[in-house]
């Protein structure tokens, strides 16, 4: 009799090959709890796959051992992963990383994967990756226009940089304008003023540490910038400071006008108090209401500083400009000047010609 036994044998000569899909880019950020990836071998599957992480590149006492990192080594605190989907194709896997209390940011861990196959005797083959870990939030600032809350009277570009612990990769900006008489929207390139809030666009500039936007802005409009970051690991800002991150401005180039009320008429017996008016449309806001007095005869100027007199040039006549006084509500738009030692200086040169002049600023 003759007895015939076989049997069918697979020669697997490959390691199994693990790799990271979460974290991608070298960077995790706080809201991901998992690290996730995937693993096969050909032909023989895999069977097992380990994880261990280390917060100070692998040396001793920096592994993760479920509750600090002060494990030994990798292979004294290789854990199972949470998931392990043996049909999908790569195969997946999860595993819950330290919890955020426990790790650093800006701190770079190093990830040892182990995979064994289904051979006999089985390979073993580890993986080393390397991430930095960031929990903290990227923050774009607003350079100009440097105040907020202010006003402008010429055309600028918007300029900034960001600051974050792991980089920032993109910046991207919301401006809104509006008025009472005509709205507004959000601005988008190529098209102005027409997009609905909220919308953003990528700011341009040399790089996310420099970047800028250029914008024609309109007269008698209220505008608001906000500067968006998002940093190499995904993280988005998400708080807008006021003078930081957001900035609100008016933008006004109209001139405000000003007017003498008294005196009226060529020729006064009293100059005891000189008063007038002023106005700036809205939004514009009056600043200053400034008072020169011309001696026609002679051309000379009031020095308002001691020891007075008519004593400026024709070039030194823009120092002879002195602020008047308001104390209205609405600043400015009512004014006066009240001036015991003008009126001296004016009743010494009684019956010769004098000039008021006046101009008034607004807050552009």
């Amino acid at each position: 009799d003759t007895s015939v036994d076989s049997r069918t044998v697979i020669f697997d000569l490959q390691e199994a090959t693990a790799a990271l899909v979460v974290p991608s880019g070298g960077y995790l950020n706080d809201s991901l709890a998992l690290i996730s990836g995937t693993a096969q071998d050909t032909p023989a599957g895999v069977s097992v796959l380990e994880v261990a992480i280390s917060s100070s590149d692998g040396i001793s006492g920096s592994w993760w051992n479920g509750t600090t990192f002060a494990g030994a080594g990798s292979d004294y605190t290789l854990q199972s992963t949470s998931t392990y989907d043996f049909a999908a194709t790569p195969n997946t896997w999860s595993w819950p990383r330290p919890g955020n209390a426990a790790m650093v940011d800006g701190q770079e861990y190093t990830l040892s994967v182990r995979t064994k196959d289904q051979s006999t005797p089985y390979r073993v083959r580890y993986q080393t990756f390397t991430f930095t870990y960031d929990s903290g939030s990227p923050v774009a600032t607003i350079f100009t226009p440097p105040v907020n809350n202010s006003y402008k009277n010429a055309q600028f570009h918007i300029t900034g940089n960001t600051t974050d612990t792991v980089g920032v990769s993109t910046v991207d900006v919301l401006i809104s304008s509006g008025n009472a008489a005509t709205g507004g929207g959000c601005y988008m390139p190529g098209q102005g003023f027409t997009a609905v809030c909220p919308s953003t666009f990528a700011a341009g500039g040399s790089d996310v540490n420099n970047w800028d936007v250029d914008v024609t802005f309109e007269d008698g409009k209220r505008y608001l910038i906000l500067a968006l970051a998002t940093d190499n690991s995904g993280k988005v800002q998400t708080v807008y400071d006021p003078g930081v991150s957001s900035m609100t401005f008016v933008f006004d180039t109209s001139t405000p006008s000003v007017k003498i009320t008294s005196p009226v008429v060529a020729r006064s017996t009293s100059l005891a108090v000189i008063t007038g008016t002023a106005y700036d449309s809205a939004p514009g806001r009056l600043s200053k209401v400034y008072v020169r007095v011309k001696h026609v005869d002679d051309g000379t100027y009031w020095d308002p500083v001691a020891p007075y007199g008519f004593s400026k040039t024709i070039d030194e006549k823009e120092s002879a400009w002195f602020m008047a006084a308001s104390t209205v509500a609405t600043a400015w738009t009512s004014w006066y000047v009240s001036s015991g030692t003008l009126i001296t200086d004016l009743n010494a040169l009684e019956g010769e010609q004098f000039e008021l002049q006046v101009k008034s600023s607004d807050t552009a």
